[in-house]
């Protein structure tokens, strides 16, 4: 039944990755809209030109693109290690702590798709976000069932295989796509407790016990290293279960057949297993912090992995050595020469409380949004399970998260009437570890993959008890009766949520996704990257980072505390001049503002302490730009989202300039309305520029709008106005937009003589920043100038800009 159970399983998992992989790059894949596809170069540190990257990740999860974005740094730059990153919290950039296990081993699979496909390692690592985490599956998968297979019997390897494959929302998190350090923790999590169990079950290869417990140490010290908030319940239900096992695992009395030598080494080896347990993980965790510290300075940052933790962890298996000995029944090793090592240990684990407070470290701070989320796979994100609940009730998704706690109560019951020590031992330390894991779950979602991680292990001496205790034939029905519910529950969300890789409508997710990287391709083409700061919600700067190589300010990153913080007080200012002292001394050039995401007005209300809508955030920064009470530096650049982006989504980009003239400013905002199709905003325009009448910006804007509007007799009459001016005012100088909204207008109201010297003009004065400054639609309206006139722009890098500045489809109608 195993090997049958574990092929099924096998292939399960890679026809659900194959499916899912097909689907992220059907969605990567897609045709821009605003800018050409960018082409490979492998000279790129993204495999693209200009630092660009396609790459789309299911479920929106910005997480994973920093994870490929860091791995790339990681060769471009050929240091192993990545302590800091420019693209946030810019200019002055933000260090690093998050640890380096997973960039490598993404970077490992990136250099096997390098050396198998010839791709440079900036795409090799894209490609390798599609197979890390489903290789990591798979390798748990193997591993675990073929371990659990030779140390506890096929019963027990059929339930791991089949847990591994379906259990949700365990078997949910290891997407293709979508890396993510999750997966690693999982996979360590799991196979510390396996390990465990292979030392407190088997008696067969006593000599071999502390060699158990010092392995699952290392892989608990391993966890620890990755992630801290996701390795406490683990050591701790570890340690809180340990003197509870050893109480109900007390052996009996070794009968007068066995060897008094043999007696003595078992004795030994119980006195020393959870020393062993808590000296290997100490030294992972010391090892870690070395690898990604040293040389350098110990800073205090417990977020993450750090000595204090290993300090704490030695005392910490002190302690529980001497209870455990203590209510094993064993010889006693509480005397006075044990006082100076108890307080010792006593010391060092209080020292960590100690320290973290002092700190003001914030435990889940490491762990990032990730946690409110159940999974990639599921997109169900909440506060925590009573909101979730609250939210969408004890059904569906919810229920079978939670219905695996079935085998908890089972095991309580198991716990109480078997009679096999050992079994009753490692039953008591995985409900501990349970127990441990289902309350963090409660506040944070993601932990639910924990719990499933303490339910799989808990399953083997699970299945033991149950095989020493009844008759195979019950046994093995008790089994098939749990792979069957298992696999009815998982498969019928893990295989429902397998989209078709190629359907033509894209979910929410991956319509954000595509609009973000459009945009950001956008963005990247039209403004120089290297010279562009955006403001923009924490989610979308993390996109435009990663899809346009732009540099912002406030993410989501727990070490960004000084980008947040800044990006709160420029968007709370409580007037102009702060919002543009502040955003002057960040050298921000760009505001974003999306209307799916409302993180910035989230800042806001927190730099206010004041609710959104209240009349304090109405008279911020951010409200007067909601009612585009624009100040005279800030220009709106129209950006038309892709068709299929939706009428309910809009983005709002405003350019940092130099302080603009009145006129030329209204102008501007009012010929912005008019090409975005907002026509009811262009026309309440038309009154503050008639303040203007011998302006021919002014003047030019009018007439645009009531063309707009469908008045061609308004509009020419507004032109017979300008004629006048036209002559003496546009000689002077003006700027190069305003100029070629002047030559349009002039063109079309059949005034060629005056549109074709205006062309000549333009083509005199272009350069690359002055065809970078004018919007798409009067761009093309420019080549549209010069091919009615003749004319064309001499330098053969301008001319190639200007039309790669076009749309697709603009550039089509050429």
């Amino acid at each position: 039944m195993f090997a049958c159970v574990a092929i099924t399983a096998l292939v399960f998992v890679v026809r659900g990755n194959r499916i899912r992989a097909g689907r992220v790059q059907y969605v990567s894949n897609l045709n821009e809209w605003s800018v050409q596809t960018p082409e490979a170069a492998p000279a790129s540190p993204t495999g693209y030109r200009d630092g660009l990257r396609r790459a789309i990740v299911p479920s929106h999860n910005n997480e994973s693109y920093q994870w490929m974005q860091q791995t790339q740094q990681m060769f471009a730059q050929s240091d192993w290690r990545v302590r800091r990153v420019d693209y946030e919290n810019a200019p002055n950039g933000r260090e690093v702590h998050e640890s380096s296990p997973y960039r490598w081993w993404l970077g490992l699979v990136a250099k096997i798709d390098q050396s198998l496909s010839g791709r440079s390692i900036g795409r090799a690592v894209e490609r390798a976000a599609l197979f890390a985490d489903p290789a990591l599956h798979l390798l748990l998968l193997l591993s675990a069932a073929a371990f659990v297979a030779w140390r506890f019997g096929p019963i027990a390897a059929t339930l791991m295989a089949v847990g591994i494959t379906a259990l949700f929302p365990f078997a949910g998190g290891f997407i293709p796509g979508a890396p993510t350090q999750a997966t690693l923790v999982q996979f360590a999590t799991l196979w510390s407790l396996l390990l465990l169990l292979a030392g407190m079950i088997s008696r067969r290869s006593g000599s071999r016990r502390t060699l158990w417990f010092a392995a699952s140490g290392g892989a608990a010290g391993f966890c620890l290293w990755l992630s801290v908030p996701h390795a406490l319940p683990l050591i701790a239900g570890t340690a809180l279960a340990a003197p509870v096992a050893a109480f109900l695992g007390r052996r009996a009395k070794e009968n007068s057949s066995a060897s008094p030598i043999a007696s003595a080494e078992d004795e030994a080896r119980e006195q020393s297993a959870w020393r062993a347990w808590s000296y290997a993980g100490a030294a992972v965790s010391l090892f870690g912090y070395a690898l990604e510290y040293l040389p350098g300075p110990i800073v205090l940052r417990l977020e993450v992995n750090h000595p204090l933790y290993a300090l704490a962890w030695l005392g910490l298996g002190e302690l529980i050595q001497r209870l455990s000995d203590w209510l094993g029944g064993r010889k006693s090793t509480w005397s006075v020469k044990a006082i100076p090592a108890v307080a010792l240990a006593l010391a060092v684990i209080a020292a960590l409380p100690i320290f973290f407070v002092r700190s003001d470290a914030h435990l889940f701070a490491s762990a990032g949004i990730s946690e409110t989320r159940l999974n990639l796979l599921s997109g169900i994100a909440a506060a925590n399970l009573p909101a979730w609940i609250g939210r969408d009730g004890l059904k569906g998704a919810a229920a079978f998260t939670l219905l695996p706690l079935v085998a908890a109560v089972v095991a309580i019951f198991v716990l109480v009437w078997t009679r096999n020590r050992d079994l009753r031992a490692s039953l008591a330390v995985n409900l501990g570890i349970v127990v441990l894991c289902s309350i963090q779950a409660w506040f944070h979602l993601w932990s639910w993959n924990l719990v499933d991680a303490a339910l799989l292990a808990l399953l083997v001496p699970l299945s033991l008890a149950l095989v020493d205790s009844i008759k195979p034939v019950i046994a093995r029905s008790a089994a098939l009766l749990a792979l069957g519910v298992i696999i009815s529950l998982g498969v019928s969300l893990l295989w429902a949520k397998a989209p078709s890789s190629d359907a033509a409508s894209l979910s929410d997710f991956e319509g954000d996704s595509y609009i973000e990287r459009d945009l950001a391709h956008w963005l990247a083409e039209h403004f120089s990257p290297a010279e562009t700061i955006v403001l923009s919600p924490p989610n979308l700067t993390t996109t435009l980072a990663f899809h346009g190589g732009l540099r912002g300010l406030g993410t989501f990153n727990w070490e960004n505390d000084q980008g947040n913080t800044a990006a709160i007080r420029v968007v709370s200012a409580s007037s102009t001049e702060e919002a543009a002292a502040l955003i002057g001394s960040r050298g921000i050039t760009h505001i974003v503002i999306p209307s799916w995401d409302t993180a910035l007005d989230d800042y806001a209300s927190l730099g206010l302490r004041t609710p959104v809508g209240s009349n304090r955030f109405a008279s911020s920064f951010i409200g007067q730009l909601h009612r585009w009470e624009l100040p005279a530096w800030l220009r709106p650049i129209p950006y038309p989202l892709p068709p299929n982006a939706g009428v309910e989504r809009k983005v709002v980009i405003l350019q940092v300039v130099e302080e603009q003239a009145p006129a030329v400013a209204m102008s501007r905002q009012a010929e912005y309305f008019v090409e975005m199709q907002q026509l009811d905003q262009a026309a309440a325009m038309i009154p503050g520029l008639r303040h203007y009448p011998g302006d021919l910006s002014a003047l030019s804007a009018i007439a645009y709008i009531e063309a707009a509007q469908g008045d061609t007799a308004a509009s020419s009459a507004t032109v017979t106005k300008m004629l006048p001016f036209v002559g003496r005012q546009s000689r002077r100088p003006m700027p190069f937009d305003r100029r070629l909204s002047l030559a349009v207008l002039l063109a079309q109201q059949k005034q060629d003589a005056l549109a074709e010297e205006q062309t000549k003009r333009l083509l005199a004065e272009a350069d690359e920043a002055k065809l970078r400054s004018v919007t798409t639609l009067s761009l093309y309206r420019f080549h549209i100038l010069c091919k009615r006139y003749n004319l064309h722009l001499t330098d053969p890098k301008l001319s190639e800009l200007a039309r790669r500045l076009l749309r697709p489809d603009l550039q089509a109608r050429l």
